[in-house]
């Protein structure tokens, strides 16, 4: 065993006998030595720049399941000022389906709101809120609609 690897094995056992420890000691390098980081991480580019191209890619791909929910639930919030819990809520409520057609979601419901206003109607389909935006959510269209249909 060389040098390097002996060190690198003690390291690894020093830290999973002492994770607290461990956790303490790196925050207070981080805080002692500012911008190290960063310069560690630009030099380790600049020098490997098609493995760090391919590692960023692998971990972009990982989360990226994560990075969209969580985006849809920061949209939620931003956009129609409903938490997780309330959007839970109003899943429960319709008994998981659509509030038009009834048909149950197989994908993440719409949030159907007023224009307007923005406040909350309810949880469509996807196909029910594209109907309802091209008619630009005016009910005498809608009716007209409904008469030719018929």
């Amino acid at each position: 065993m060389t040098r390097a690897q002996y060190k690198l094995n003690w390291q690894r056992n020093h830290r999973a006998a002492n994770p607290g420890k461990h956790a303490a000691e790196s925050r207070q390098w981080r805080v002692t030595h500012p911008g190290a980081k960063a310069a560690e991480g630009k030099r380790y580019r600049a020098q490997y720049p098609d493995r760090a191209r391919k590692q960023c890619r692998e971990n972009y791909a990982i989360h990226a399941a994560q990075r969209v929910k969580q985006m849809g639930k920061n949209r939620r919030i931003r956009l129609y000022r409903i938490t997780e819990q309330q959007f839970q809520d109003m899943l429960v409520q319709q008994n998981n389906k659509c509030a038009i057609c009834g048909n149950p979601f197989t994908k993440t419901p719409h949030i159907d709101h007023d224009h307007n206003t923005n406040t909350v109607r309810s949880l469509l389909c996807g196909n029910c809120n594209t109907g309802l935006g091209m008619f630009h959510d005016n009910p005498i269209l809608l009716q007209k609609a409904a008469v030719y249909l018929i």
